[in-house]
């Protein structure tokens, strides 16, 4: 599995990822959200184990998106303009990581500058009002 990865890198790592069904319950029932039309950005701060790294859940329902290349595509740029403007957050927060979820509340598909522009106005959100 190797080394720790560098938190100033652009990669999106596997430690990133928000996947333990524990972490994704408590980000749901315990956190705060906020809109950002086209997404929902729930996020809590954690407590982590190793690493600090902020780890990120991206949801696109399928109530509104039958197909699944669609929903992929949407996800892909969630995600791409979360790894991109992600060192923001790494460079600025002194603290405890955030768990991040970002939940795809259009029933629209919207470009991705549209997303990229939401997705870094989160950022900016969380970074004035985080809560240590």
């Amino acid at each position: 599995m190797g080394t720790s990865p560098d938190l100033q890198s652009c990669r999106f790592y596997r430690q990133e990822r928000l996947k333990h069904k524990k972490s994704i319950q408590r980000l749901f029932s315990e956190g705060k959200t906020k809109k950002f039309f086209p997404l929902a950005l729930y996020f809590l701060q954690y407590e982590p184990e190793e690493i600090p790294f902020h780890k990120l859940l991206v949801s696109v329902p399928k109530k509104h998106f039958k197909k699944s290349v669609v929903r992929n595509k949407i996800k892909r740029r969630i995600r791409e303009a979360y790894r991109k403007h992600k060192h923001i957050m790494y460079n600025k927060t002194g603290g405890l990581p955030f768990l991040l979820g970002y939940v795809y509340i259009s029933k629209n598909v919207h470009s991705y500058k549209s997303i990229e522009e939401q997705v870094i106005n989160s950022i900016q959100y969380l970074l004035n009002n985080k809560t240590n």
